[in-house]
């Protein structure tokens, strides 16, 4: 292989390794958004929660509030709560939550996605005081996933960055896909 091999392979890694290391995840190619119609009953929170998405930060960031980013009822209500990772994160005032949905099609995928990463070896990187994503689903079978340092490749296997990558995506289908209440789009 000569130089020229060898730089374009650099490239394409180094791009695939700055897609995978965004703080936010890109949100999900939602192609299941015709089921637009917010689910019955009056406000989210009537049914156990299903999903509870969280973003810890890294060690360095001051930050007394850890809302979860998203929490996904049975119904299919949600509460967003964008700001829950922002830096800032102070007390006073609290970030704000915006009440919305997820539309059916979008929890069926996740709930399949969810239940296919039970048990897989996501690693841990060769590096400290980073933050770390989880997402939990509540209902049979019960999962919880977690990442540490998620932006983080180095010293891991292909196969746990492929693993990582699964879970971002799964994180941004989740976060992509909520539709605040009145909007009628995802966001």
């Amino acid at each position: 292989m000569g130089l020229r091999g060898l730089l374009t392979i650099l490239a394409v890694a180094f791009a695939a390794t700055a897609c995978a290391s965004s703080d936010n995840p890109e949100p999900a190619n939602v192609a299941c958004t015709a089921e637009s119609a917010p689910p019955p009953g009056s406000a989210p929170g009537q049914t156990p929660v299903l999903f509870t998405l969280v973003t810890t930060p890294n060690g360095w960031q001051r930050r007394a509030n850890l809302q979860p980013e998203l929490i996904v009822y049975a119904d299919g209500h949600a509460v967003s709560t964008p700001n829950a990772v922002g830096p800032s994160g102070a007390p006073d005032p609290p970030p704000p939550s915006l009440p919305g949905y997820i539309p059916k099609c979008l929890i069926d995928d996740a709930i399949a996605d969810t239940v296919a990463l039970r048990g897989v070896d996501f690693g841990s990187p060769t590096i400290t005081d980073q933050g770390s994503r989880s997402i939990d689903y509540t209902h049979d079978p019960a999962v919880h996933l977690s990442i540490y340092a998620p932006g983080a490749t180095n010293g891991l296997t292909q196969a746990q960055i492929d693993a990582r990558a699964r879970f971002a995506a799964l994180y941004g289908k989740l976060i992509g896909g909520f539709v605040e209440a009145g909007s009628g789009a995802p966001k």
